[in-house]
C-alpha cells in the first residue's frame, strides 16, 4: 500500500462501515514470531529488531 492512511479513510467514509482492519498511527512496532522461534520487531521509524528464540524450554511453574 502507498499511502494506507488515506485508504483507510475513503474507506470509512463509506456508508455502513463502521471499522476499517488498518491500524494506522496506531502501533509503535509490530511484533512477528518466526519459524523458528525467533521475533522479529518492526518499528514505525523503520529500524528492524531481530530476537533469538529461548536456547531451553521455559520451565513449568511449580504446583
Amino acid at each position: 500500500m502507498r499511502d494506507p492512511y488515506t485508504l483507510l479513510a475513503k474507506i470509512k467514509m463509506l456508508t455502513g462501515v463502521v471499522e476499517v482492519g488498518l491500524f494506522c498511527h496506531m502501533a509503535k512496532a509490530a511484533y512477528f514470531g518466526n519459524q523458528d522461534g525467533s521475533v522479529t520487531v518492526k518499528w514505525d521509524n523503520g529500524a528492524v529488531d531481530h530476537v533469538a528464540a529461548p536456547t531451553a524450554p521455559l520451565a513449568k511453574p511449580s504446583q
